[in-house]
């Protein structure tokens, strides 16, 4: 309605966008919405998607179980702050989100992350 795209799947499937990404880099940056992850995947660098802000503890044991840093780049609210938890590191959006920051934005914080942690 909003233009806005949604996802309904079971609680009990293991879901992230981006697996593919994940040989890119050491450090795998961890988002809400498939548009932020290709803000960060066309840098090179790994990124998943949540398709949410609240994880389930099948997907926060699928990211534990990476042995990689972890750091989310959150929407600058309150949701946001709920994907913060599942994170080793946080960052959080120049504006609402990651998609409405400016390019600058996103290659100042993946400079932040350049020597993988």
């Amino acid at each position: 309605k909003l233009g806005k795209y949604y996802t309904i799947y079971n609680k009990q499937d293991l879901v992230f966008f981006g697996i593919e990404t994940l040989h890119f880099s050491n450090v795998i940056f961890l988002v809400e919405g498939l548009f932020d992850a290709c803000r960060i995947s066309k840098h090179g660098y790994s990124v998943l998607s949540a398709f949410s802000n609240d994880l389930d503890k099948n997907r926060q044991s699928f990211l534990h179980c990476l042995s990689r840093p972890i750091v989310a780049v959150c929407d600058n609210d309150v949701a946001g702050r709920k994907l913060a938890k599942s994170a080793d590191y946080v960052e959080y959006a120049e504006n609402k989100d990651l998609g409405d920051s400016s390019e600058e934005f996103v290659l100042s914080l993946l400079k932040k992350y350049k020597g993988d942690l």
